[in-house]
């Protein structure tokens, strides 16, 4: 099986993006997968925004305009996007550093935009991703309630707040109920 390719920011990226200290030796110490993609190949879980040789990207930079100024100046470190379907702009929801946690973005609807609470540290994130990831192709044919409710349980016991109420997990795997017991 081929090793999934990855993305490690270097730490000259991470320090011309704004960041320093312990955030900083994290991020420039992880590789982020490129793609993550589920059995249904559209959306991706998880596609990297960041570049090799290009700064690292803000909310609020060029390429991020069009998000609310209360979001401005978080670091983008991945999106959720289509991948099958052509659309102006594919990318449904973003992955975002702030204060060394991670959180997503996206507009619930048109105009209203969302911050929703993903992982306690950008390193649990990436084993979230790993965790969902490897699971959801593992039971690529029995994707149902049990297995978003066993998933959740996992994530819980790595990040017991990613597991909590209104956070992006629970979101996720919510809509797993609808597909049976």
């Amino acid at each position: 099986m081929a090793k999934p390719r990855v993305f490690r920011p270097t730490p000259e990226q991470v320090a011309a993006a704004g960041v320093s200290g312990s955030l900083a030796e994290e991020l420039s110490s992880l590789d982020f997968p490129v793609q993550v993609l589920p059995p249904w190949k559209s959306p991706s879980l998880f596609s990297v925004e960041m570049e090799k040789g290009r700064d690292l990207p803000l909310l609020g930079s060029s390429r991020f305009a069009h998000f609310p100024k209360g979001f401005r100046g978080d670091l983008v470190i991945g999106s959720s996007r289509e991948t099958v379907l052509k659309f102006a702009d594919p990318i449904y929801s973003l992955y975002c550093v702030h204060k060394g946690e991670v959180w997503s973005i996206d507009e619930s609807t048109p105009g209203q935009w969302r911050r929703l609470f993903v992982n306690s540290s950008v390193a649990l994130f990436l084993q979230s991703l790993e965790l969902v990831g490897g699971q959801l192709k593992q039971n690529a044919s029995r994707l149902n309630a049990r297995l978003g409710h066993a998933i959740l349980k996992k994530i819980q016991k790595l990040d017991p707040r990613a597991a909590e109420n209104g956070s992006f997990w629970i979101g996720v795997f919510q809509g797993f109920d609808t597909l049976g017991p």
